[in-house]
């Protein structure tokens, strides 16, 4: 701006002095004429004797310093105006030529500064005008191979996208719809991926003249889309469901696993809470809690019950991670979900097996204790009773009579406790071979027919017609079910319409036997127990605790399960599940 300044002060003082010597000039000139004039003036008198010298000498010289002045001043006014003029056009010219020259200092510095190739040819005389030093560092060629050749920029081009680039900037740049995305291989070995972009500039005649356009190195952005994608198509076809919600809880995105595991499709899901899943299985305090962790930027594990499309109930397992973003604020919430009802299943069976093993070993163990304990006191107690009968044959007294007979029927009852042991205790295979259960289980109950009767037990029988024959021993199975029913006719006995129900069913491949009653029930706590040795919740006396355990032993020889189902006050149903198996 400065030699701008000075230039436009030279032109106005080389103005102004060329201005005053015109105007000396025409000064001069004027007084020279008016002195030829003067000497006429003396000539005048001469001929015309009125005129007298002196007068009109004084006419004239007024008059020539008034046409001086007049024309001096005129020509002046003249030459400021065209000087002026002239000034004002020539600061003009200079103000714009250095004004171009700034904009092309600006392009240039902003051209060489950015991070794209910067690039313009010569339509007409195809030669490259001009390239940002952003190429040396993008194509990693120095620029001036370029003002050499202006197609080697294309000698990079990798060879799958070279013909496919070339042929557009052929066809594409004059048209200005050029903008291609391809790979370069540089010197140094490293592959680039590169956005170039083309705009033809146009003369007053509508005429390309010149190409500009502008490559980017995209390698950064290709790489993260690549990854992006490959992440996206991990998270897709992941076997856990994933689930994206924003920090509401509404749902953004979810996998195909996810739509799997809750029976619900995409479309039904996006937009919505994820309250569309929940159970009604956990209490407030457990879903303020969830909440509380994930909010504050810790991430979430646990076990949580959830709810399909078609209302069934599933356990999951599932981790939230907040998501932040870069100003660490909290915006989306990711939840990996994972249906864990197999693995509760495989716990629950084997939790199952592991209890049943600890009964069988239980049971073995109390076994050999029990055939050793039945066998020792066998013998005194066959001596005790064999000693009773001898001497009730000789008692007289009544009263010794009374004394004998109590010790009998406590020696027999200990008897037959001894022989339960033995039985609970036996080790030897069961005799099976094909059989009615409906027959067994008639002959069964008629051995305490005779006591239902009396104890007004009303009985109903559900025996299916078509059940087929199953392989065991059918001594043992009618002991477990006569010890069934008459625990069953026991547990009654105080009911005020005593009820007992025998029912046989085929479910898949087993056959199931339910002895069901109205009495007492059992106490849940004693549930546990009840299969236990010597474990009875009857009054003391009328029971040993063995009955129940020997059933077990026994459907456990025959491969099968023994259940329970009880509620206090409101009666019984053992279930005996038995395999279907050929002879």
């Amino acid at each position: 701006m400065n030699t701008v300044n000075n230039i436009i002060t030279e032109i106005e003082s080389r103005s102004q002095r060329n201005a005053r010597r015109f105007a000396w000039t025409l000064i001069a000139s004027v007084s020279g004429a008016l002195g030829v004039l003067k000497l006429f003036v003396y000539v005048l008198p001469l001929k015309y004797p009125e005129y007298t010298h002196e007068k009109i000498l004084s006419l004239t010289f007024q008059f020539s310093v008034f046409l001086s002045a007049a024309v001096s001043w005129l020509i002046w006014r003249f030459y400021r105006r065209v000087s002026k003029s002239y000034v004002n056009s020539t600061v003009k010219q200079i103000v714009m030529e250095e004004a171009l020259r700034n904009k092309e200092q600006l392009v240039r510095q902003i051209t060489e500064n950015i991070d794209e190739v910067f690039w313009m040819t010569s339509v007409e005389k195809n030669r490259m005008e001009y390239v940002s030093s952003a190429y040396e560092k993008i194509w990693g060629r120095p620029c001036h191979e370029l003002y050499q050749d202006p197609t080697s920029w294309a000698d990079a081009i990798h060879p799958e996208d070279r013909d496919r680039v070339l042929k557009a900037a052929v066809e594409k740049q004059v048209r200005g719809d050029y903008d291609e995305v391809y790979r370069i291989n540089r010197p140094d070995g490293f592959i680039r991926w590169i956005r170039d972009r083309a705009y033809p500039i146009k003369n007053s005649k509508g005429e390309v003249t010149q190409v500009t356009g502008i490559a980017r190195d995209i390698t950064r952005q290709v790489n993260t889309d690549y990854q992006l994608k490959l992440w996206m198509k991990a998270l897709e076809t992941s076997a856990t469901g994933k689930i994206i919600t924003d920090i509401a809880g509404k749902i953004l995105w979810v996998n195909p696993a996810l739509c799997s595991m809750t029976g619900y499709e995409e479309e039904e899901l996006i937009g919505k809470s994820v309250k569309i899943l929940k159970s009604g299985q956990h209490d407030k305090f457990f879903y303020s809690q969830m909440w509380q962790t994930v909010l504050s930027g810790r991430v979430w594990r646990g076990e949580i019950i959830n709810r399909r499309k078609d209302g069934r109930l599933y356990p999951e397992e599932m981790t939230i991670t907040p998501v932040r973003a870069e100003d660490r604020e909290i915006t989306h919430f990711i939840a990996v979900k994972q249906d864990i009802s197999g693995r509760k299943k495989d716990e629950a069976e084997k939790h199952d097996l592991l209890l049943k093993l600890f009964q069988t070993e239980k049971m073995a163990s109390v076994g050999q204790l029990t055939s050793g304990v039945a066998h020792e006191l066998n013998n005194p107690l066959t001596a005790v009773v064999g000693l009773v009968d001898l001497l009730l044959e000789d008692a007289k007294d009544p009263e010794v009579k009374a004394d004998l007979k109590t010790i009998k029927e406590q020696s027999v009852r200990c008897s037959k406790i001894v022989l339960s042991l033995l039985q609970f205790a036996r080790q030897h295979k069961p005799q099976k071979m094909p059989v009615d259960v409906n027959d067994i289980l008639e002959k069964s109950f008629s051995l305490v027919s005779y006591t239902a009767k009396t104890s007004s037990i009303s009985l109903h029988k559900e025996l299916d017609p078509g059940l087929p024959h199953i392989v065991a021993d059918p001594n043992q199975l009618q002991q477990v079910f006569l010890n069934l029913i008459t625990n069953a006719s026991h547990a009654v006995q105080e009911s005020p319409s005593p009820d007992l129900t025998l029912k046989t069913e085929k479910v898949g491949d087993k056959v199931l036997i339910h002895v069901s009653d109205n009495g007492v029930g059992i106490p849940p706590e004693s549930l546990r127990k009840i299969f236990d040795p010597f474990y009875t919740t009857k009054e003391p006396g009328k029971g040993t605790g063995l009955g129940l355990s020997i059933c077990h032993s026994i459907v456990q020889e025959h491969s099968g399960d023994i259940q329970v189902r009880s509620e206090p006050g409101k009666g019984t149903t053992f279930t005996v599940e038995l395999p279907i198996q050929k002879s």
